[in-house]
């Protein structure tokens, strides 16, 4: 039962993932609110015993843990399953799609961590992922565009805005690359 609960609140999670950037976005938002305490409860067991499914869902919810103001029970969530994911639950070394799930907890917490007010921890998580997605080639190059996106946001929130402009503009020249309209 607790397997199917969690296959059922990762889809919705990833569901709503694009959803939660579109015109239905209150219409998901008020959804993934209903659903909190089930979301909560798949993400706990999934810590526990499932931890790449932590992190893929709770990456998913970036957009839910901003906008709705959640974004410490966020961080909460991906920094358990980073922890965790570093602690050899998962062993080295990763399969690209084992490091693809790392690199984007890496990237979301990063950038909950800068909107929370914490640059210095979001800057160290979104250069890891940055390494990492580039250590991936070409499948990386959408993940390392957010990547630099959230080090150009904390090196704006450091006010090194020659920096936050380099930035942002090598993160720009991936999202037109891979044709990201969101990224552009």
């Amino acid at each position: 039962v607790r397997e199917r609960h969690l296959d059922y609140f990762l889809a919705l999670a990833e569901k709503a993932e694009p959803e939660l950037r579109g015109p239905h976005q209150i219409v998901w938002l008020n959804r993934l609110d209903r659903e909190v305490d089930n979301i909560r409860g798949a993400l706990e067991w999934a810590v526990e015993d499932e931890v790449e499914i932590a992190m893929r869902m709770a990456s998913a919810l970036l957009w839910f843990w901003h906008i709705r103001s959640r974004k410490s029970e966020g961080i909460e969530w991906l920094e358990r399953g980073l922890a965790i994911h570093a602690s050899g639950a998962v062993p080295e070394p990763w399969s690209e799609s084992q490091a693809l799930i790392r690199g984007k907890a890496l990237n979301v917490a990063g950038s909950l961590l800068v909107m929370h007010g914490s640059p210095e921890r979001g800057d160290e998580l979104s250069n890891e992922s940055l390494k990492l997605y580039r250590e991936l080639g070409p499948i990386g190059r959408q993940g390392a565009a957010h990547a630099l996106w959230n080090l150009a946001q904390g090196a704006s929130h450091h006010e090194n805005i020659d920096l936050a402009q380099e930035l942002s503009e090598q993160g720009l020249a991936l999202f037109r690359e891979l044709n990201d309209k969101f990224g552009i």
